[in-house]
């Protein structure tokens, strides 16, 4: 859906959506909040991007298997988190992302 019906419909935008680009193209992003607490979602569209991951991305050419484990460089960032919604309000949780972003 279009920024524009996100906005109809009641979507909070923390972010509006902004393009980053790179030799490889655009990509559009914007950050909704969503009705669960303080969860928001990056929405990401790549449909005008032909590089391998976002722009500025560069792959690492080192060999990243595990040999022992390296301690000095602790996991800081997540890219996925599961809530739990408070009782009694799955449905109306299901509702809003339904109508949103038409899940079923």
């Amino acid at each position: 859906r279009s920024f524009k019906i996100l906005r109809h419909l009641g979507c909070n935008f923390l972010v509006p959506p902004t393009t980053v680009e790179d030799q490889n193209g655009l990509v559009t992003y914007s950050v909704v909040k969503s009705i669960v607490g303080n969860v928001c979602h990056t929405l990401i569209d790549r449909t005008k991007y032909g590089g391998v991951f976002l722009p500025g991305f560069k792959v690492a050419e080192k060999d990243w298997s595990l040999k022992q484990e390296d301690l000095s460089c602790p996991v800081t960032h997540l890219d996925h988190i599961t809530y739990a919604c408070p009782r009694k309000s799955t449905q109306q949780v299901m509702q809003w992302y339904e109508k949103l972003f038409g899940f079923q």
